[in-house]
């Protein structure tokens, strides 16, 4: 079965996710207590989460999509090799 995603890939949105998770209790803190400013902070660091999610993710794809080419050349078995030489 064909993987669906990439390694660093996965990882990737994994490490997002753990992000957020971090951020989750602050967040909900901030919004509970009425605080507009607190509010405003977190969703400033959510949309910068985001961004710079998006960005890792995007240089993720590009590594992941490098070793896949890299692998999919084929390489000579050792008895293919050794004729050869």
């Amino acid at each position: 079965m064909p993987e669906t995603t990439s390694p660093k890939v996965e990882l990737m949105c994994l490490q997002g996710l753990a992000d957020l998770e971090r951020i989750e209790g602050p967040f909900l803190n901030a919004l509970a207590a009425s605080d507009p400013e607190g509010a405003a902070v977190m969703l400033f660091l959510l949309l910068a989460h985001m961004a710079s999610t998006s960005k890792r993710l995007l240089g993720a794809m590009v590594v992941d999509r490098l070793d896949a080419e890299t692998d999919a050349v084929e390489r000579p078995t050792a008895h293919e090799a050794v004729g050869r030489s």
